[in-house]
């Protein structure tokens, strides 16, 4: 009993401290690829469910909710006068919108800390319940990602969700109501981002463990009720997640079948490595964001409950591994990032609490005491450390925002930029005002593709349509009086040569790290002509003058900027 209220207290200061960690910053975070989430919850709320994106939409539709409420608030103060009237304003300035989503993660990524504490409970790993929180609570990747708007902490809660009533399963009963709620939250997770289905042999493994323990020998594992009802929960949920599958079925498996293929290598950048290189990839991500002592213990965790036949170590320690093996052999570079890891480092933490408490137990005695703490202080120091330094940068502006206030302070507006963005909405480059033109060139082209390509402007993320022609309308209508003439890079991969740009008149070059590393390094051969346009800028007879430079420090966050002048060509070059 003395035990149980100690841990109550103590996972009570946990969640208070990992609360604090994730909402230092969110006013201050900047990931332009948030707005993506904010405008297709904006869409729903305007009646336009978008039927060619069916995937990530959970989040969508939570977030639905909570800018619905917002708008009734701000009608109420008089605010805004319709909603076309309160789109336009959140289109011009979507700061409000986007403190709003950033806020559910950081309530949600607390929450993630719960679900972990209540998940070693009910997996009887008592008094390592409360130490397996620490790894997640100070997880650099999970606390930055609690504080922008993007689906990945939803992902969490909802595998976890999946995970406790997976262990209900094994420790409380199997019933019908577990096997259900098993299914509904996989489906869920599931449309909140497809790898969530990578956590469905953990359900397998569950339902195996319990009929063999049972008594019913083997051949009782192949009693398919149980699993036909997490089937059906599984169809509720994923339908949950998004009714508009029902409407468009056939739509849903074009779809599915081209995002496949994105996981075999079929579309998109050209693969980095070998398939076998890329199982790997995913176990160093847990090493750079937990430490070498928190993996290590992690893996200790796991020879415990192999050891002990324990079925609730081994079951999140299958969830961890198959996202690792599954997830790490898609052959594209986009779905190798830390961020993409965020459930399984939170299940790795709870490994990692499993092996330190059992690492508690080498050492008894006077030197008891100094023995737990030193190792308490050897696994998460490296965490801490990264942390800290995650909320140091948090307290100065962005480099993004640094770029844009020197650009509003020292190029004039009227100017002819060349910016490093992407091809419809500006993921990298600082957030300058476009000129009227700009948008309508933008609208212009986006009408030429949806005739060209029918609705599937955007084939994967499903996120361009006629309806996204709306977002410009608004845009139009909320022009400032000082803009700038933006042509962008099209995430560098629409780019001339040098002098091009200079014959026609353009002034200013501002370019992100992040397009020009990944042109330069990775793609370089599918894209010779931005290769080569990167490195004449800082060539020794380059047209372009470096003018400022801004990158990321101890108090500033963010991938390097560098702003160029373009000198005009000087009388007798040829055009």
């Amino acid at each position: 009993m003395r035990q149980a209220k100690t841990n109550k207290r103590s996972i009570l200061l946990i969640l208070l401290l990992a609360f604090a960690l994730r909402i230092w910053g969110v006013w201050n975070a900047d990931t332009s690829l948030e707005l993506i989430e904010t405008m297709e919850a904006l869409r729903i709320c305007a009646g336009h469910p978008n039927m060619n994106r069916f995937v990530k939409r959970v989040y969508c539709y939570g977030l639905a909710l909570e800018y619905g409420g917002y708008y009734g608030v701000r009608r109420l103060l008089n605010a805004c006068e319709s909603p076309m009237d309160f789109a336009a304003q959140v289109v011009r300035e979507p700061r409000p919108l986007l403190l709003i989503s950033r806020f559910t993660n950081v309530i949600l990524s607390t929450l993630c800390i719960w679900l972990c504490y209540r998940l070693a409970i009910l997996g009887r790993l008592g008094k390592s319940a409360v130490l397996g929180t620490l790894g997640a609570v100070f997880c650099p990747v999970i606390v930055h990602f609690a504080k922008v708007g993007s689906v990945d902490t939803t992902l969490v809660v909802m595998v976890l969700l999946v995970m406790f009533f997976t262990l209900r399963i094994v420790y409380r009963r199997p019933s019908t109501w577990n096997y259900l709620l098993v299914g509904v939250f996989l489906g869920l997770a599931c449309q909140t981002k497809p790898q969530g289905i990578m956590v469905a042999p953990c359900l397998i493994a569950a339902h195996i463990w319990v009929r063999v323990r049972d008594g019913g020998g083997w051949r009782s594992v192949v009693a398919v009720r149980p699993l036909l009802v997490a089937f059906g929960g599984f169809v509720l949920g994923f339908l949950l997640g998004n009714p508009v599958v029902v409407v468009a079925p056939g739509a849903w498996l074009s779809h599915m079948w081209t995002s496949a293929q994105w996981y075999c290598g079929k579309v998109g950048p050209k693969p980095l490595h070998g398939p076998l290189l890329f199982p790997v990839f995913y176990f160093k991500a847990a090493l750079s964001e937990l430490g070498v002592p928190l993996c290590a213990l992690a893996v200790f965790g796991c020879l415990v409950g192999v050891k002990r036949r324990e079925p609730s170590i081994l079951i999140i320690a299958l969830g961890a591994l198959s996202f690792m093996l599954v997830m790490g052999s898609a052959r594209e570079q986009c779905l190798l990032s830390q961020h993409q890891a965020l459930y399984c480092l939170t299940l790795l933490s709870i490994l990692a609490g499993v092996g330190m408490y059992n690492a508690f137990e080498w050492v008894r005695g006077r030197w008891q005491t100094v023995w737990r703490a030193g190792v308490v202080i050897c696994a998460l120091a490296f965490p801490v450390y990264r942390t800290a330094r995650l909320l140091l940068s948090y307290t100065g502006y962005s480099t993004r925002k640094q770029t844009e206030l020197w650009v509003k302070g020292n190029i004039p507006p009227g100017s002819k930029v060349l910016m490093d963005s992407g091809r419809h909405v500006n993921y990298y480059a600082p957030d300058i005002p476009e000129s009227r033109e700009n948008i309508l060139e933008t609208m212009e082209r986006l009408q030429r593709e949806l005739e060209q390509r029918g609705e599937n402007v955007d084939p994967i993320g499903r996120k361009w349509d006629s309806y996204a022609l709306t977002y410009y309308r608004l845009r139009m209508k909320t022009v400032p009086r000082e803009t700038y003439d933006i042509t962008s890079t099209m995430g560098g991969k629409e780019l001339k040569p040098l002098e091009y740009y200079q014959q026609n008149g353009f002034q200013y070059i501002i370019t992100c790290s992040r397009i020009r590393e990944f042109i330069q390094e990775q793609v370089a051969d599918q894209f010779p002509v931005s290769a080569k346009f990167y490195d004449s800028l800082d060539a020794p007879d380059s047209p372009a003058r470096r003018l400022a430079t801004f990158g990321p420090g101890v108090l500033h966050r963010g991938p390097v900027f560098s702003v160029y002048a373009l000198r005009p060509p000087r009388t007798g070059e040829t055009e």
